[in-house]
């Protein structure tokens, strides 16, 4: 990690909007595809991500999310004709095994 890599410039142009309403997931991502050279933008919940899409005045690109939210539910997050969002990625809660579990 401590070697500075060349960033393609398609990668500095893509902007990335991460949705989770747990901070701590938010601040990984964040720093990961920071890290990797993409323009990142956070909201901890769907409300302020629906915020954030129609304050922002350039494309959002991408958003990753976390597949369960509080309401308003993440599928409603849909963004304004001019900010056209590309794709969508979402993440699944991980959730330990009822036997890891039980040994605490």
């Amino acid at each position: 990690m401590g070697q500075q890599q060349d960033i393609p410039s398609s990668v500095v142009k893509t902007t990335i909007l991460i949705v989770d309403d747990e901070l701590p997931i938010i601040k990984l991502c964040k720093a990961l595809l920071e890290a990797a050279g993409f323009t990142v933008l956070e909201a901890e919940g769907s409300s302020e991500a629906l915020k954030i899409f129609a304050q922002h005045d350039r494309r959002i690109d991408l958003l990753l999310t976390d597949l369960i939210l509080p309401p308003p539910h993440v599928f409603s997050l849909a963004p304004p004709p001019t900010n056209s969002l590309v794709s969508m990625a979402i993440s699944w809660p991980f959730e330990r095994p009822q036997s890891e579990k039980a040994s605490e």
